[in-house]
């Protein structure tokens, strides 16, 4: 049993109209609560299928990182077997229900997202000058967090068949390469990297433009004059800036497998509408 509750809101404006000059504006807003109410055990959870009472059907189920050990916590990363430059595993919990030094996914597993947005929303706007106008629009996901196939992917340093990210990752101080003890990504080539797939669960968020429109519609002088019913001229350009976080490809299809995504093209338009 789920229940679904959201609101949407939409509202346009008329911001400024005179005899020669008209600006106007559309706004929209959504954001729906996705939430398992009973499973078949009635209020008991199901972690294999990864569904839970009062969690959406879609969640990221996994453990939490903390980051990368330290060289000055070598003797706490000791506790967990774990040594400087490996990924750091919160221990949640544990038999008795309190951290136990072991990272277990039995215990230490648990919801940290969801590839469902918190919420999404979008902005237009137009204005008008005599035969002149100009649009553009924008639409955003907020609260999006995906499993990264193309980090997954570029920064799996242990795979040298592909190329990859000039990452910043941990090196020991003891190291050739002079050291680099990061807290961005694990050092390379270590056997350690049985939780490595943390690190690739990313928040996607984003606002993206979709299009900036530029045109002139010719005034009806011209048109007799040419014997047209119509004519306009107008500059396009499509999806021209994406501003977020998530450091892959588009963010819009940052959930998406490699052969289904990829850069966001910027397309440029030039175009003329005639009408006789």
């Amino acid at each position: 049993s789920v229940r679904n509750s959201g609101i949407e809101l939409s509202l346009r404006t008329v911001n400024i109209q005179t005899n020669d000059f008209r600006w106007t504006t559309s706004f929209n807003f959504g954001r729906n609560r996705n939430e398992i109410v009973e499973l078949v055990n009635g209020n008991e959870d199901m972690p294999g299928n990864e569904w839970f009472i009062g969690q959406p059907i879609d969640v990221n189920y996994t453990y939490i990182s903390d980051g990368v050990w330290q060289e000055s916590e070598r003797d706490e990363a000791a506790l967990f077997n774990r040594v400087p430059g490996q990924i750091k595993i919160r221990d949640l919990s544990g038999p008795e229900g309190q951290p136990d030094g072991n990272i277990n996914p039995e215990y230490d597993y648990t919801v940290i997202g969801s590839p469902i947005p918190d919420w999404t929303g979008g902005m237009s706007t137009q204005f008008e000058y005599k035969g002149f106008d100009l649009s553009a629009t924008l639409f955003t996901r907020q609260g999006v967090q995906v499993f990264s196939p193309f980090h997954h992917e570029f920064t799996n340093l242990r795979d040298r068949g592909r190329a990859k990210l000039n990452i910043d990752y941990y090196m020991n101080a003891n190291n050739v390469h002079g050291g680099n003890e990061t807290n961005a990504y694990p050092r390379p080539n270590d056997p350690g990297t049985e939780y490595d797939e943390v690190a690739f669960y990313k928040d996607a968020s984003f606002v993206k433009i979709q299009n900036i429109l530029f045109g002139y519609n010719f005034s009806p002088d011209v048109l007799e004059r040419a014997r047209l019913k119509g004519l306009r001229v107008y500059v396009n350009v499509l999806n021209p800036f994406v501003f977020t976080d998530y450091d892959g490809f588009d963010p819009e299809w940052a959930g998406m497998g490699l052969e289904n995504t990829g850069n966001a093209s910027v397309t440029y338009q030039l175009g003329v509408n005639l009408k006789f």
